[in-house]
């Protein structure tokens, strides 16, 4: 599944790699990679001491290569397993406000909002306690107009820097909901279907034999928040891909049979690295599922998830 993103830098965990007087200088590559040099870094992360009696929370900013604020929040250690938690406030090289929201753990949690280089609000987008979206909740244009009002109405993605629309399609109820066209390439843009946030794959695995819809849908026995869990204790990144740096998205579809035995279990968009096939693999061990149900009766369902590296 295409999901959107929200646009603020920053990665969960760190190693130490210089030590100053009153804190710690990390310098890494957008990878994640930690390296050793200042000249070999895309960014670097200053770790200070809490900066009130009352605050436990070591404060962390976030600088890019041209030197500039990014990011400002906080972290519970300044140890090498550095995970932001508190508010933040993410910034653009201007030092605008491009972000505003919350760290819980080293994942978003509650209102995050996102603005545009002119300081006009782009977004808000409401997070679970677990970092999952709970809604894409609002969004508008760069000149005010509201496109999206309380989960509905029609949503416009943008390039890092807000120079382009890399995706746009409906929202219902706080999700992706009908077409959506991502541009792959300047000249060349990709066609996805949604249906309550879940991407309708373009192929379907044979359906004289296998329902879409149905009365009863399949489901994890420990449900969605216990599925993604299982998910991000079980999966291993690829060696090949962390030193390529390659990260997004891998969509894996496949059937949950009558008896909740999964079937078929395919890539149907990859990202190569061998995360792929490491997608498969894990969704492979969730089985068995729950079977969805169709006038009361177990029925073969396809189904597609995302993997996200």
């Amino acid at each position: 599944m295409k999901k959107i993103f929200l646009l603020i830098l920053g990665f969960l965990s760190f190693t130490a790699v210089y030590a100053q007087q009153n804190g710690l200088t990390y310098y890494m590559k957008n990878s994640g990679q930690r390296v050793m040099s200042k000249d070999s870094a895309d960014y670097r992360i200053e770790v200070s001491p809490p900066d009130a009696a009352d605050n436990k929370l070591y404060v962390v900013r976030e600088y890019g290569k041209d030197g500039k604020l990014r990011l400002l929040t906080g972290s519970n250690t300044n140890d090498a397993k550095l995970v932001y938690q508190g508010h933040y406030t993410g910034y653009f090289p201007d030092g605008k406000t491009r972000s505003l929201g919350t760290y819980y753990a080293g994942l978003f949690v509650g209102r995050q909002m996102v603005y545009y280089p002119n300081g006009k609000l782009y977004c808000v987008i409401i997070y679970h306690k677990n970092g999952d979206v709970a809604s894409y909740n609002e969004c508008r244009d760069s000149t005010g107009t509201v496109l999206t009002t309380n989960g509905n109405g029609t949503w416009k993605q943008f390039n890092d820097d807000f120079t382009d629309v890399i995706a746009e399609g409906g929202m219902a109820n706080g999700l992706q909901q009908g077409e959506w066209h991502f541009k792959k390439t300047a000249a060349q843009t990709i066609t996805v279907t949604f249906r309550a946030g879940i991407e309708v794959p373009t192929n379907p695995l044979d359906s004289s034999k296998n329902f879409r819809q149905v009365d009863v849908v399949p489901i994890y026995p420990g449900g969605i928040e216990g599925f993604y869990k299982f998910i991000v204790k079980n999966l291993k990144y690829p060696k090949a891909a962390k030193e390529n740096g390659t990260s997004g998205k891998v969509i894996v579809t496949f059937v949950v049979e009558r008896d909740g035995q999964l079937a078929e279990v395919k890539v149907a968009r990859g990202i190569g690295d061998g995360c792929d096939e490491e997608a498969v693999r894990v969704i492979k061990l969730t089985s068995p599922w729950k079977p969805g149900l169709q006038g009361g009766k177990p029925v073969r369902v396809a189904y597609s998830v995302p993997i996200n590296f």
